[in-house]
């Protein structure tokens, strides 16, 4: 039986928040290191748990900060960086459409809505399963159990990518095999260990 593929969105198969560090940090010329936190925290768990909408999220975060920026700037600022697939990602999964394939995602509403119109290539997902629908995030074991139930197998048919070791570590506490996503060649090398079928890069 062929195993079914869960793949995390943000920083596996697109850009995420990350690739709104340089750019805010050079807009605001302050450092690097103090951007995800100012983005981070309660109100971004608000925000993909549809508690809360981007407008809120964005107005909590500058009022945290005090950041002089427009929200509507940083709107667009994680916009472009949402645009940018993760170089190899798509190719990868139209190889892989004789599997199952399943979308794991923490993100906020508005922003789906914009991912999903930008990047055709998530046609591809069987199922999505979203934080802000279902109210709950990878950060609780429970919505591992929640997917699987939903597509209906055992955790021991599942692999699970995903760029966070503390994801990848709740996923493997309740039986899925997982691995913690750092490139395109890791991840290849990965699945062909594990019978999945191996589509050679185009440099090799």
């Amino acid at each position: 039986m062929r195993p079914v593929l869960i793949f995390d969105l943000s920083e596996v198969l697109i850009e995420g928040l990350y690739g709104v560090v340089e750019p805010l940090a050079t807009r605001l010329r302050i450092p690097q290191e103090t951007v995800l936190p100012g983005l981070g925290g309660p109100p971004l768990v608000a925000l993909v748990e549809g508690q809360m909408s981007e407008a809120m999220y964005w107005h909590q975060v500058l009022t945290r900060t005090q950041w002089s920026i427009a929200t509507d700037e940083l709107g667009a600022l994680a916009r472009a960086a949402f645009q940018r697939p993760v170089p190899g990602m798509p190719e990868l999964l139209a190889s892989l459409q004789a599997y199952r394939l399943v979308l794991l995602s923490d993100h906020g509403k508005e922003w789906w809505e914009y991912i999903e119109a930008t990047h055709r290539f998530l046609a591809g997902f069987e199922r999505r399963f979203l934080s802000f629908e279902m109210g709950r995030t990878k950060r609780q074991v429970e919505t591992f159990q929640h997917v699987l139930a939903e597509v209906g197998c055992a955790a021991h048919e599942c692999l699970f990518i995903d760029d966070s070791v503390r994801n990848v570590e709740r996923a493997e506490s309740v039986g899925i095999r997982a691995h913690q996503f750092r490139s395109v060649p890791a991840l290849r090398e990965w699945f062909a260990a594990r019978g999945i079928v191996r589509v050679e890069s185009p440099a090799s």
